[in-house]
């Protein structure tokens, strides 16, 4: 050390109001710091990973990766639009038209319902009818035969059976 840094020390020392009894001379005069500073620093934290630098085929990988992902999210976005679309066609318009909309399909769907009915009715009747005439026909017929059952058979029927 030199003789300017010692004295600079002592005239601090001196400002400082230190006498050599209560501040050893020693200590102001050494190079070295004291001696609580030269204990090794114990860290509490964890000590960082060193990172390896990235490599090309790692980067590479990476937005390979990432471009996944995004291909995966669009797709779903995608088959979402589609699916709401498909549902949109299906469905009325808008909220405000879908009464009036179901309305007139509820009135159409009840006057074809309406026109079977009476198609039905008419072909029931005739049908009626139909059954009321081969009625009439068959009783006739059954009293023809009834009649014609008890006639006498003729002598030449008779003769031509012997």
């Amino acid at each position: 050390m030199s003789w300017d840094a010692m004295a600079e020390r002592s005239a601090i020392a001196a400002l400082l109001d230190f006498d050599g009894d209560s501040w050893p001379v020693a200590l102001v005069l050494k190079d070295e710091p004291p001696p609580h500073d030269r204990e090794p620093k114990v860290s509490t934290t964890k000590p960082r990973a060193r990172k390896r630098p990235a490599t090309p085929r790692l980067r590479n990988k990476a937005k390979i990766e990432l471009l996944r992902r995004e291909i995966a999210s669009l797709e779903a976005e995608l088959e979402a639009l589609q699916q709401s679309k498909r549902t949109r066609a299906i469905q009325p318009q808008s909220h405000t038209s879908q009464p009036a909309d179901s309305l007139s399909a509820w009135k159409g769907i009840a006057s074809r319902q309406s026109k079977e009915r009476e198609q039905a009715q008419l072909r029931n009747q005739g049908l009626k009818k139909m059954i009321s005439e081969q009625h009439t026909l068959t009783m006739s017929l059954s009293s023809v035969l009834n009649e014609w059952t008890r006639l006498p058979l003729p002598a030449s029927t008779l003769s031509a059976c012997v």
